[in-house]
């Protein structure tokens, strides 16, 4: 069985441009940076006499993350409590948007939604549980 050449020519391009579309298609995927990927740690230690304010910051927002997300990651304490985090545009002295409540940990939550690339801000996180708190901050 013969083929052309330019069936041969023909089968071969196919193969090439199927071939480079599989790469590009799972490059894209590998590389992707999701907003949570540029998360920083903060801390809060209510039982600290010097850090009683609970305020953090400043931040800048980047284009990674259209929102300001938190995740409580941990709190030191036995008995039930309730953590809620706020953010403060452009000065820690301004009021705060309102208050997401945490009663658990390991769950990101929108502090902030749909804030510009470039706005500075800080966070305030007020706590019944008596010692330390830790969390992520994703903007």
């Amino acid at each position: 069985m013969r083929f052309s050449t330019k069936a041969i020519a023909a089968l071969g391009t196919m193969l090439v441009g199927l071939a480079s579309s599989l790469v590009l298609a799972t490059t894209p995927a590998s590389a992707a940076t999701s907003c949570y990927d540029g998360a920083v740690s903060v801390s809060y230690n209510q039982a600290d006499a010097d850090d009683w304010r609970g305020t953090r910051g400043p931040y800048t927002t980047s284009s990674r993350c259209a929102d300001i997300n938190f995740k409580l990651t941990g709190v030191q304490y036995s008995r039930q409590y309730s953590v809620g985090v706020c953010v403060m545009f452009n000065s820690s002295s301004n009021p705060c948007n309102y208050y997401t409540w945490f009663s658990s940990t390991g769950t990101w939550k929108t502090i902030a939604t749909n804030v510009y690339d470039g706005t500075k801000f800080y966070i305030y996180i007020q706590g019944q549980a008596g010692g330390l708190i830790t969390g992520q901050l994703a903007y």
